[in-house]
């Protein structure tokens, strides 16, 4: 069988090609040389071309893929600083509208930025869900996840100010909060139970906010398992839920200030704190390792974010409030589109 199938290929292969199949394959070749460039790589000599043999080798490979990354790159930098003078210009433009800024609320919403203070057991996600159907625009985003056990200052874009997200998300943040020592968590706070406990008493004042000064600067600081970082496509916290623990890798912060006190007569194993720090800093991991720094364990147990950047939460909107606002507007507007329809209708 297979020498019978080796005679029937060569008979095959030695079969005489007609003047028909001849033109068809050269009109089919000298298409594909009409589309390839005459200076593209390795095709280049193929191409049709009047010029002599050393001009033709100059279009080699090398110099080919040089020139294309050259203009790739050109390209990318070109398209990065367009969008950069873009950003630019929508910042320059934005309207911060806050609690304090006085006046009444814009009719416009499109570039706006909103300054939130965000309640308990809020997520980032629900504001924005609630603010774009008042605001009657689907372009909404936060820029700086809250957790929902943390209350305090959210950035919230509108429209065409959607744009400046990163901007506002780089910006330095302050928080105020309370830990507790002794006592350790999965979560690092107090939304999963305690696993852990240690001894504490002996940790006196200037223990605590000795310890404190050695995470300030530029540290290396492993990130939570319960965090929305994100590891072959699932969010951590979905693994730690499940109780299934994956490596991490430690991500360089920058803490600014970290200032630690007790209250006189308080509570002595409650510890309040005040963080300035950079992107990407985890308040619940600064907690957590100023336990562990001490031989102890702790936890953290409230945090507010008080300020973004230049912005205050003193200057923010209360998120019931401006809900209010704006639902009494979009009620009013939508009694006089039934008035205006009923009237066209009669």
């Amino acid at each position: 069988m297979a020498m019978m199938t080796c005679s029937r290929g060569i008979a095959r292969a030695s079969r005489p090609l007609s003047s028909w199949s001849l033109s068809s394959s050269r009109r089919r070749l000298g298409s594909r040389l009409r589309r390839w460039p005459a200076s593209s790589g390795r095709h280049a000599s193929c191409a049709p071309s009047a010029s002599s043999s050393s001009s033709t080798s100059s279009s080699s490979p090398s110099s080919s893929s040089s020139s294309s990354s050259s203009s790739s790159a050109a390209a990318a930098t070109s398209t990065g600083t367009k969008a950069s003078r873009r950003r630019a210009e929508i910042l320059s433009s934005v309207e911060v509208v806050g609690a304090s800024t006085g006046g009444p609320l814009p009719e416009d919403w499109n570039n706006k930025v909103l300054l939130i203070d965000k309640p308990l057991d809020w997520t980032s996600f629900d504001v924005c869900g609630k603010l774009r159907g008042l605001v009657r625009t689907k372009k909404v985003g936060h820029a700086g996840t809250l957790d929902p056990q943390a209350t305090g200052l959210l950035i919230v874009c509108v429209g065409r100010a959607t744009k400046t997200v990163d901007h506002y998300q780089g910006l330095g943040k302050a928080y105020e909060g309370t830990l507790r020592l002794g006592e350790a968590t999965s979560s690092y706070d107090h939304c999963t139970p305690v696993e852990r406990t240690a001894e504490w008493v002996h940790l006196s004042d200037g223990d605590i906010t000795e310890s404190a000064s050695r995470f300030v600067g530029e540290i290396m600081q492993l990130p939570p398992m319960f965090s929305a970082i994100k590891r072959k496509g699932k969010k951590l916290y979905e693994l730690a839920r499940k109780g299934i623990t994956v490596e991490r890798e430690p991500r360089p912060v920058r803490v600014d200030e970290f200032r630690v006190w007790r209250e006189e007569g308080g509570d002595p194993q409650t510890v309040n704190f005040y963080i300035r720090c950079g992107k990407g800093t985890y308040v619940r991991s600064l907690v957590h390792d100023l336990g562990e720094g001490m031989g102890t364990c702790a936890h953290m147990t409230s945090l507010r974010r008080t300020e973004i950047g230049e912005y205050s939460v003193a200057s923010a909107w209360k998120l019931e409030r401006l809900v209010e606002h704006l639902q009494r507007r979009r009620d009013e507007e939508d009694r006089l589109l039934a008035q205006k329809f009923s009237a066209k209708k009669f």
